[in-house]
């Protein structure tokens, strides 16, 4: 919210297992989206927050996708 002014996000939850290094993982997958004007800036910032978002929740990984709209 501080840097982009709004966010939102989905109130389907995914359920999801995975393998990772011999171990099963079960996950309770959340989304959000976060509409930001395409620039170079967000991209930095998502790559840096990214990093944030792994220590703080204690993942591996985090996937954050970018997609260019139109909007009609």
């Amino acid at each position: 919210m501080e840097a982009f002014a709004a966010t939102t996000a989905d109130t389907v939850v995914a359920v999801g297992s995975w393998r990772y290094r011999g171990t099963l993982y079960q996950d309770k997958l959340l989304r959000f989206v976060i509409d930001v004007p395409g620039a170079f800036t967000a991209d930095g910032f998502f790559r840096s927050y990214k990093e944030t978002l792994k220590s703080r929740f204690d993942q591996i990984d985090i996937w954050i996708t970018s997609h260019e709209i139109q909007i009609l």
